[in-house]
């Protein structure tokens, strides 16, 4: 188990890497260890869901977790699979079960809360932001999700999320629209509104229309 343990993190390099060969090789070297390893047929699914080839990868995690119900890295890729497809609420199902065996993988928080956003579920978008960000404190993706899923529940806590962000000047391509957004729909402050947007030069359609107000 040892052995395969290490061969899987020395794949899974590989494939970080895009280094596909190496990483069929070493997947190679763990069923001959093993035919029935669940690092094998994670890995094999892995490959093809790199490939882009999705039902081929699913049929692999699928006997993943027949091995292993509780295999949190193939929940993990079953719910990328269909986030690709844009089947979100089957992504959530998986993404759910990932976060239940590994429940302190901020990643597999932030791709749930990202489904949760994608459904219009909000409230749960929010929850798993900030289950995130109590595992990685500066994912700042994951601080522009909870003030987005806040904006629709709860514009008074987005508002001291996005100024948190302002002050520190954290991504401000994407945190500034935000803040124009709350100043214009929580704040009604057209005066600031004017003053931030007679700063920029080419303005978005949304921020001509703020100033038509």
């Amino acid at each position: 188990k040892l052995e395969i343990s290490k061969l899987t993190q020395t794949a899974l390099t590989h494939i970080r890497a895009k280094e596909w060969k190496s990483a069929e090789a070493i997947t190679k070297q763990i069923l001959d260890l093993s035919e029935v390893s669940v690092d094998y047929f994670y890995l094999k699914g892995n490959l093809h869901y790199c490939y882009g080839e999705f039902q081929t990868s699913i049929g692999h995690l699928n006997t993943a977790l027949k091995f292993n119900v509780s295999h949190d890295p193939s929940y993990f890729l079953m719910g990328m699979i269909y986030a690709k497809r844009n089947e979100w609420e089957k992504s959530i199902s998986y993404f759910e079960q990932a976060t239940q065996y590994g429940s302190y993988n901020p990643y597999y928080r932030m791709n749930l809360a990202v489904a949760y956003y994608q459904v219009d579920n909000f409230d749960k978008s929010a929850i798993e932001a900030k289950r995130t960000l109590e595992l990685k404190e500066n994912y700042t993706f994951a601080k522009i999700l909870l003030i987005k899923s806040l904006i629709r529940t709860n514009k008074k806590e987005a508002w001291f999320y996005v100024q948190s962000l302002m002050e520190k000047k954290t991504d401000s391509v994407n945190v500034y629209p935000l803040y124009i957004q709350l100043l214009f729909e929580f704040k009604n402050n057209y005066t600031e509104i004017i003053k931030e947007l007679g700063k920029k030069g080419n303005l978005s359609i949304t921020e001509k229309r703020y100033l038509a107000y």
